[in-house]
């Protein structure tokens, strides 16, 4: 099989986290810890590096075992404080990351990365998320078809082994920590509201707070920009071709056609979450939602561009390629846990920061700028 690989631009335009799984996450304690600022009320969050811990603190066997007792309680805050008493803020295995506004937080999901230190959105992650788009396509002409094997194929003759898709690679400066919250579709359209969610079950309330029922995600900051090699099949034997379902659709086609199917895929999408929000307002949320989702909607029609949503917290119609319902507002099913009807993916999650003149922002997550040459 032969490719032609194109190297596209790709530029983040909303926060974007690829997990890296539960075991790996960011533990208070022991991958980081919260420091009180002298000069002012807040407190510092620090990433630390703890085999660099171990060597700073082996030169001493008597704190080595002060550190090795508290590591087996597990009381986060009694390694915090002793760490905070030592030097080892002081030495370069500390990275001053982010402001903490609260003391709540106990864990943060990592943003996937490799062996020398830079972060990823893998290859395989985008390829899923291109799939995704393949699959709305292919569903509209197959309507009947209810099995992947029958639009995509099996594993040795799927239709995505006519494409490849590199890893997209960013520096060790291009994240940031988040705070994320869940905001809520209630009512009905007609009477709807948006709500947000205070507790892990039920608790939805108007008002937005910067402290309840709060995830915290290390992401790709937005304006990050990078490059991802992408390749499509132009020549195959034509027994193995015959044998691919749908193979047209990726076969001898250029990375415009792929990023023009992307580019109508996601107008569709985009205009729909719109229409979600403008059913569902919410004072704190304000227009800024909406606004975001205008201004994605205009990279989006940028020449030689298209708009893709890729990774965690992307939402029920981005993963499964909003394929299933006409509008993001209809779908309406009984809910037996609050009694009440509701619509089939009611929730979003947003990152939220902190404004300089006081007040929050809003941020869709996962959204990516894709360009051709």
């Amino acid at each position: 099989m032969t490719y032609v690989n194109t190297d596209l631009k790709v530029e983040i335009l909303t926060p974007t986290h690829i997990g890296m799984g539960q075991e790996k996450n960011y533990q208070r304690g022991l991958d980081f810890i919260i420091k009180n600022n002298i000069n002012d009320d807040g407190r510092s969050l620090y990433i630390l590096h703890p085999e660099k811990i171990i060597e700073y603190i082996s030169r001493n066997p008597k704190d080595l075992q002060d550190l090795t007792l508290k590591l087996s309680k597990g009381n986060y805050r009694e390694i915090e404080s002793y760490l905070n008493r030592t030097n080892i803020l002081l030495a370069r295995n500390v990275v001053r990351v982010e402001l903490a506004y609260d003391d709540s937080i106990t864990e943060i999901k990592r943003q996937f990365s490799n062996g020398l230190g830079s972060y990823l959105v893998p290859g395989s992650s985008l390829k899923g998320a291109i799939r995704s788009v393949l699959y709305k396509t292919l569903k509209q002409g197959n309507p009947n078809s209810r099995r992947d094997d029958e639009l995509f194929g099996k594993i040795g003759n799927n239709l995505m082994n006519l494409l490849t898709v590199g890893d997209i690679t960013f520096s060790s400066t291009s994240v940031k920590i988040y705070r994320t919250k869940i905001f809520s579709a209630d009512g009905r359209p007609k009477n709807g509201y948006g709500s947000w969610k205070h507790e892990k079950r039920g608790c939805h309330r108007d008002d937005f707070t910067s402290n309840e029922f709060v995830s915290y995600y290390e992401a790709i900051k937005p304006k990050t920009e990078s490059s991802v090699r992408l390749g499509l099949s132009i020549n195959m034997n034509s027994a193995k071709l015959a044998s691919i379902p749908n193979a047209r659709l990726l076969f001898q086609k250029g990375p415009s056609d792929l990023i023009q199917l992307i580019k109508n895929h996601s107008r569709t999408y985009l205009e729909r979450e719109l229409h979600y929000y403008q059913q569902y307002p919410n004072d704190d949320l304000e227009n800024i939602a909406q606004k975001k989702l205008e201004s994605l909607l205009s990279h989006n029609e940028a020449t030689s561009s298209c708009v893709l949503r890729v990774g965690a917290n992307v939402g029920f119609h981005s993963i499964t390629g909003d394929w299933q319902l006409n509008s993001h507002t209809n779908g309406w099913h009984f809910n037996q846990q609050s009694r009440s009807e509701q619509i089939k993916a009611k929730t979003r999650k947003f990152a939220f920061t902190k404004k300089a003149a006081g007040g929050f922002d809003f941020h869709p997550m996962g959204f990516i700028k894709l360009t051709l040459p």
